[in-house]
């Protein structure tokens, strides 16, 4: 089953100020070059941040409760500001190692990054091993990822 996802455009347009003389309470401003920018499509999915849950924790091996969906904290992943990445960009990790991604201070941001991506490899394969990926929800290109 294959599974296209159209990604829409979103144009990013500089913009500078007119040089009229003309007064006014608000900036006149007109277009230039205008640069096209692929827009990310979300994937939102209970059932397979409820699959996150199921697996123990990919960093440290933890199975304690506490286990669930670390979302990448990277704009290359699609996070942005106050958005969370896509479902499909999630790590099962533990309370402890979720805490240490997110806030922690013990790694540098380098080490957060590796650290998490190697969860989020060892995640989505153990959930497709395991036959827990949902259907209908596509399945990230891993190859982009260098362990």
């Amino acid at each position: 089953m294959s599974f296209r996802v159209a990604v829409p455009l979103v144009y990013i347009t500089p913009l500078i100020p007119c040089n009229r003389k003309k007064r006014t309470t608000r900036h006149r401003w007109h277009n230039c070059d205008v640069i096209a920018f692929p827009k990310t499509s979300y994937v939102r999915s209970k059932p397979l941040r409820e699959a996150y849950r199921l697996i123990p924790c990919q960093h440290c091996g933890v199975s304690d409760g506490t286990v669930c969906c670390a979302h990448a904290n990277w704009a290359k992943y699609g996070k942005g500001k106050s958005i969370k990445a896509s479902d499909d960009r999630g790590a099962s990790l533990c309370r402890v190692c979720h805490y240490e991604i997110d806030q922690g201070h013990r790694l540098s941001k380098l080490e957060r990054i590796e650290m998490w991506e190697r969860a989020h490899v060892r995640s989505v394969r153990l959930l497709v091993e395991r036959g827990l990926w949902p259907a209908g929800v596509p399945v990230p290109d891993l190859s982009e990822i260098e362990l």
